[in-house]
């Protein structure tokens, strides 16, 4: 990361795939949410309320540490 996104983000621990493509998940360093539990859960309803079930089980994943 790049000294200005490392300013003002915190990684998350969190690491997933979204269409194949491998994804650090970080949050503002001010953020409230650090759980990586809530993170995935926020981050699978986002792409779920644009595609439907099925594509999103096919293509998004979490990816163990």
């Amino acid at each position: 990361m790049n000294k200005e996104i490392r300013d003002i983000c915190i990684d998350t621990g969190l690491r997933v795939r979204c269409f194949g493509v491998p994804f650090i998940i970080l949050v503002l360093e001010n953020s409230s949410i650090r759980s990586k539990e809530k993170l995935w859960e926020m981050y699978r309803s986002f792409y779920g309320a644009v595609f439907s079930r099925d594509i999103v089980e096919k293509n998004i994943e979490y990816l163990e540490d």
